[in-house]
């Protein structure tokens, strides 16, 4: 619950506090959303990945909460922020978003579920010893590796 009120007063206080964010387009702030979004993501994947190069120790709160944590994250609704005419043949210097995305044959949801079910996964082990976090951290890390390669420009 302390995770879900501070994501919620993180996500308040960074589009209320900025005049600059009220100043842009629907779509502008959609690009916004949804880069911040992934930020956080990577915020948080970040650290267990470094668990498993050993450039952190492992330690098995954190990566629980960690793991959480992208739990959290995949629990708020984005969907507006993926809004059609956000991409970066329309915004070129703000997103890398490729128009594949809106394209009807696009696998785009596809490829959220794949990391919404290796995210599951994760919380499911994080907390038990590397030999069973690094197989779940991977799964999610290809899980955002292949949304990339099809969906994000180079």
């Amino acid at each position: 619950m302390r995770l879900v009120a501070t994501l919620t007063i993180l996500v308040i206080s960074l589009t209320v506090s900025s005049s600059a964010f009220a100043a842009k387009t629907p779509q502008e702030r959609a690009i916004d959303a949804r880069q911040g979004m992934m930020h956080l993501r990577a915020f948080n994947l970040g650290p267990l990945i470094a668990m498993l190069k050993r450039d952190i120790p492992y330690d098995a709160d954190q990566a629980g909460q960690l793991a959480a944590n992208l739990q959290a994250l995949l629990n708020v609704d984005m969907r507006s922020a993926w809004m059609q005419g956000t991409a970066n043949d329309d915004y070129p210097d703000a997103t890398d978003a490729l128009p594949a995305i809106w394209a009807g044959d696009s696998d785009f949801a596809g490829h959220h579920q794949k990391l919404v079910d290796a995210v599951a996964k994760l919380t499911q082990v994080a907390g038990d010893g590397l030999d069973a976090l690094a197989p779940a951290t991977k799964a999610v890390a290809q899980s955002c590796k292949g949304c990339h390669d099809d969906y994000r420009a180079d």
